[in-house]
């Protein structure tokens, strides 16, 4: 599970106010995040995608990537 750094870094990376998508290839991983996310004050959840990025792109889906800096 990669939520490890979630509830120190989270608050740093993403920005507050915003409805959140997560993105998590299994429901426990959405819940975990939720609360991760909840304990440091973010509130509006749009929802997730539901299988993570994997079923995203096997479902022919858009998706795009930029370089690493």
């Amino acid at each position: 599970m990669l939520l490890v750094g979630l509830p120190v870094f989270g608050g740093y990376a993403i920005p507050y106010g915003r409805p959140l998508i997560i993105v998590a290839e299994r429901q426990q991983e959405v819940d975990t995040a939720v609360r991760y996310l909840v304990r440091i004050g973010y509130e509006d959840f749009a929802g997730h995608l539901e299988h993570g990025m994997d079923s995203w792109i096997k479902g022919g889906n858009p998706v795009s990537s930029m370089a690493a800096s």
